[in-house]
């Protein structure tokens, strides 16, 4: 969305053979230009187990969940939002991100009288997004 018509508008309207960004700056337009491709490929995925019993010579159950999860995106933009194709993220394996999770927690619940209780520890250990490749192409 063009807010405002700088000293760079000409330089974008002639790379773009014309009509680069729009003429009148209106925010109130919400009119922006994107002549490159956005598609996506995403791919959440998961599992988790649970154990569930009672710990020897006590009536306090104890659980056990334990997640795993992954996560990655390839995805494409039109980084310049002009009528020229200026900047840009091809979608594909070059524009990749990428982590990892696992989780344990470790539960305890009960009841005493009127109070239902429950006191957990949870630990979490996962990869830092992971960037593989270009982030933008120019012209």
């Amino acid at each position: 969305m063009t807010t405002v018509r700088g000293p760079t508008a000409a330089i974008v309207n002639a790379l773009a053979g014309g009509n680069g960004i729009v003429p009148v700056a209106d925010p109130s337009d919400y009119l922006a230009y994107a002549n490159r491709d956005t598609n996506q490929e995403i791919t959440d995925q998961g599992i988790s187990a649970r154990s569930t019993g009672i710990r020897r010579g006590s009536a306090i159950p104890l659980s056990l969940p334990s997640p795993l999860r992954g996560w990655d995106a390839i995805s494409g933009t039109d980084i310049d939002y002009s009528g020229a194709d200026i900047l840009y993220r091809v979608g594909e394996d070059k524009a990749y991100v990428e982590f990892e999770t696992f989780g344990q927690e470790f539960r305890l619940t009960g009841s005493n009288g009127i109070v239902d209780w429950m006191v957990g520890i949870l630990r979490r250990r996962g990869s830092d997004p992971q960037r593989i490749g270009h982030h933008g192409q120019c012209l």
